[in-house]
């Protein structure tokens, strides 16, 4: 194989390899407004590149479906919520299942599910929603934290790894030879 078209594959292989590490990527739902996001998730659902505005995004879901019931007002329940980031820059995903008590006592089970900025314990993270979350009306049920692509929702290969495997293995064997 010609030594150009090898780079060029070896280029492109490396391009695509980084690019998909650069951000991680989760699931955001809440199953109060989309009933998809409840366990079992849907595998139509897909997982969304997390930036400082989706860990927000995630913060204002919480509020909505929890601080009314908590006690706390949405802006005070999103800005308590957000600050559990510590000031720390690694982006994870989680999922929190709550039972929420509403007005007219009725128990429903919800899920969300979002980016976050994690102190470097999951656990901790955990800790620190289930303490913020604490209200006669609401129970936390669930709460996971991970840091890995997709990791709160449903599991499988990326499709992008998927596809250059074959290209790897071609562009190494053509090497060889």
């Amino acid at each position: 194989m010609d030594r150009t078209i090898m780079f060029l594959l070896q280029a492109l292989c490396a391009v695509a390899l980084l690019s998909g590490s650069e951000a991680i990527r989760c699931y955001t739902c809440s199953s109060d407004h989309d009933p998809r996001c409840a366990d079992p998730m849907e595998k139509t659902m897909l997982p969304t590149e997390c930036t400082v505005e989706q860990v927000k995004r995630a913060a204002r879901q919480m509020a909505n479906v929890l601080g009314a019931s908590a006690g706390l007002g949405v802006d005070a329940f999103g800005e308590r919520y957000a600050q559990y980031g510590g000031g720390q820059s690694t982006m994870g995903c989680q999922k929190i299942d709550v039972f929420v008590t509403n007005a007219l006592s009725r128990r429903q089970n919800t899920t969300i599910r979002g980016c976050v900025l994690m102190p470097e314990n999951p656990e901790e993270h955990c800790r620190r929603v289930s303490q913020a979350m604490q209200s006669e009306l609401v129970q936390n049920t669930f709460c996971g934290a991970c840091t890995a692509e997709g990791c709160n929702g449903a599991t499988g290969l990326s499709v992008t790894l998927f596809a250059l495997v074959p290209v790897a293995l071609t562009v190494l064997l053509a090497g060889r030879q």
